[in-house]
């Protein structure tokens, strides 16, 4: 799901230097509330903002790897995304009974013809062409559909990390761990160590959020190389069907790959889990994970 980033805050560079949050926080519902943005302005929004800035604060000047795994930065950021989901449709029970309409309509015409709803897909309901086309498909009015997509919206932007202040601290913690980005000219490449590649983009919301995480645990991790790959081509061509995503590449050419986990310890644990038992995997494999035990299977394969 493509997402777009959120304008970046104006906030003064001299403010961006203070240490306190609540100076940040003052600072920024200011100019939140100066917009008349009531969407961006709840309560909830200003807590997500913030999060990234909480855990600046909490973890200690020189931390440890026990620091982060105990504070769970992306853990807490997901629940507290998960609070602020429920509350938004608690809120705006009406508009999302609208929205579930929409989506039982779409889930009835992809069982009792995909035809049809290939094409529904395939239609831009940001005009009113498209807009009306879906309708008529669905049989529903034209206004349920935009009604619909105003709620979408609006719950998006609502129980979404803002795209801004996650970016930016990622980008700063990615130069300081050192961490270089894969580019299509490093192909075909030779490795006499493990490599562990991490495929993202700004605008997957899952991807920023956890790379902040990633790059402050990157400087404890001393299993592989790791590098960082966004070229959304280069993703491609190298089979990376979603993200984000681990990849470990080795010296005799065998590639494992993962998805990245929903908390600290579970990043962590899939990183090393993917050097320490893909190095003796040959060729393509995946990281399959229970609760009894990790092991790297076929591709496809994994429950």
């Amino acid at each position: 799901m493509r997402i777009e980033c959120s304008p970046k805050s104006n906030i003064p560079p001299f403010f961006k230097q203070i240490r306190p949050r609540w100076v940040l926080i003052l600072v920024d519902l200011l100019i939140c509330f100066s917009s008349h943005n009531l969407i961006d302005c709840e309560r909830h929004r200003s807590l997500l903002t913030y999060l990234e800035f909480f855990v600046q604060n909490k973890l200690p000047r020189n931390y440890t790897l026990s620091d982060l795994l105990a504070l769970d930065p992306v853990g807490t950021l997901y629940r507290q995304m998960g609070n602020d989901h429920e509350a938004f449709i608690a809120a705006h029970k009406e508009a999302h009974g609208v929205f579930l309409s929409v989506i039982k309509a779409k889930g009835a015409l992809r069982e009792s013809s995909p035809e049809q709803f290939a094409a529904v897909q395939q239609l831009d309901a940001n005009t009113e062409t498209g807009k009306a086309e879906i309708a008529r498909i669905l049989g529903i009015s034209a206004e349920t559909i935009a009604q619909a997509q105003t709620h979408l919206a609006n719950m998006i932007r609502a129980t979404s990390a803002p795209a801004h202040t996650l970016i930016r601290s990622w980008r700063a913690l990615k130069a300081r761990a050192n961490i270089a980005d894969l580019a299509p000219e490093d192909f075909p490449f030779v490795l006499t160590r493990p490599m562990l590649t991490l495929y993202s983009a700004d605008w997957c919301p899952p991807c920023r959020v956890m790379r902040p995480t990633f790059a402050r645990l990157v400087p404890f991790f001393d299993k592989a190389e790791v590098r960082y790959c966004h070229d959304d081509e280069l993703q491609k061509d190298r089979g990376v069907q979603f993200i984000p995503q681990f990849v470990a590449s080795f010296p005799n050419g065998a590639e494992v790959s993962s998805h990245v986990p929903a908390t600290t310890q579970g990043i962590w644990d899939t990183m090393n889990n993917l050097i320490v038992l893909g190095k003796n995997w040959e060729g393509k494999g995946e990281l399959s994970c229970t609760d009894e035990k990790c092991e790297i299977v076929l591709p496809g394969t994994a429950p």
